[in-house]
Parts: structure tokens; sequence; C-alpha cells
């Protein structure tokens, strides 16, 4: 019989693809057409590979479920260093000496967690990203850190190994980076219309924008241009709803 052998194991091996020039790591999971009985194939994604054959995982990979994770079959020469890195799997607790200590900074963290829940923030995000908890707890660690410290995101990391926060993954820059790339305008629209869904007779809705300095360069987020005493300074373009 021609072609290789289906694997009995139930995983799936991950392959080197290139498109355009570009390196993937990529499988192909297929399933039977009903109507030919014959298998159709389609290719899945999961980061980048670079000449040394290193791994880079994309957000696919990264929001992978653990059973999805544990499913992939790397090549034995690949260079999964990354993974690590990316992924953000770290012991919990802030840094210890001898073990691992319990963490102390939860009390504002806290009490903004109860705020999200009761005011239905984490439920409509959690509905318009299709129920990803994951990517929500990352999302809310994003929206608490600046009101709770005033730091720019470069440090969010840092800031996760002394004080609790909703993620429980590390939010590196490179991680950041590519969750911003994932929220779409229709991601943001959604989230307006289920918030303004939210309100009652008297109550409204108002959303404000604002540009802000920064200091970083390294995330997708910043522009160019000007603040308010026109000094060439990175810019950040934040918006609030007040609901």
């Amino acid at each position: 019989m021609a072609g290789r052998p289906p694997r009995d194991d139930g995983k799936l091996r991950v392959a080197l693809h290139i498109n355009n020039g570009y390196r993937y790591a990529c499988t192909q999971p297929w399933t039977i057409d009903e109507k030919t009985g014959k298998k159709k194939y389609r290719q899945v994604y999961w980061g980048q590979v670079d000449e040394n054959l290193k791994f880079f995982p994309s957000v696919k990979y990264i929001y992978a479920s653990d059973e999805e994770k544990a499913g992939l079959d790397f090549p034995p020469e690949w260079d999964l260093s990354e993974i690590r890195k990316l992924s953000g799997m770290r012991e919990k607790g802030r840094p210890a000496f001898d073990g691992t200590d319990a963490n102390r900074f939860y009390g504002d963290i806290w009490l903004l967690e109860q705020i999200a829940q009761e005011s239905g923030i984490r439920k409509d995000l959690e509905v318009v990203f299709d129920g990803n908890k994951e990517l929500v707890d990352d999302i809310l660690t994003l929206a608490m850190f600046p009101y709770v410290t005033g730091f720019t995101y470069n440090r969010v990391a840092r800031w996760q190994k002394i004080a609790k926060s909703p993620s429980t993954r590390e939010l590196t820059p490179s991680t950041i980076t590519l969750l911003s790339q994932t929220i779409t305008e229709a991601h943001r629209m959604k989230l307006l219309k289920l918030r303004a869904n939210r309100l009652h007779k008297d109550e409204v809705c108002a959303v404000d924008s604002t540009s802000r300095s920064a200091y970083g360069k390294s995330l997708t987020d910043i522009r160019w241009g000007k603040n308010k005493e026109s000094l060439p300074l990175e810019q950040t373009v934040e918006v609030v709803v007040y609901c």
C-alpha cells in the first residue's frame, strides 16, 4: 500500500510547510466527505519555524487546549524552547528563597474581578471570544494592569511574579503582541453591542477615547504621533466605555 500508514495513537504529525517564503509548523487533519466518501484534508498552522528548526508558537497554539497540544507530534530535531517562554508556563506564587511562597497581593485585583463579574463584563467577553476563558483572563489582566500600577505593558510579566492576576499565563511583550493582533473591529463592536443591551431605561453608555505617550516600541498598538504637549513620542490610543 502506497503512502505513510495511519497512526493508531491519535496524534497529529507536525510538518514543515513553506508558503510564499514563510516556514510554518503545519498539521493536516482530515475528515470523510459524505458525498464522495473520500478523505478531505485541511491545513492548520501552529506557528513559524526558522532556518535552524526553532519553533515559534502562534496564537493558535498558545490558546489551544491541553488536549490539542498533547496531540501534536513535533519532529524530534525541532527546537521547542520558545513554547515555554511564550506560553508562560511557570510556577504560581511569588519568588521565594525556599520552596513556593503564598501570594499576598490580591486585594485590588480581587475587587476589579468582582466588578467584572457583577457588571457582566466577563460574561460579555466570553460571548465575544466564543467561551475562551483563558483568553478572557488575559484581556482582563491587560485591562486591570495599567489601572492598578500605572505602568506600560512591558512590565506585565514582571508584575505577575509578585501579584496575582486573572491570567495564569506569563504575559510577555511577545505574547501581548500576538494577543492584540487577534482582537478585531468585529470583536469590539460585538462587545459594545452587548454592553448597550445591558442598559436600563435611565442608564447611559458613554465612550471616550484618548491618546497616551509611550516610551516603548515593541507593541503593535503603538503609533507615531504627538501628544498634547507636542512632544514627538510614540502614542497608544485608549478607549474607555462608561456604562
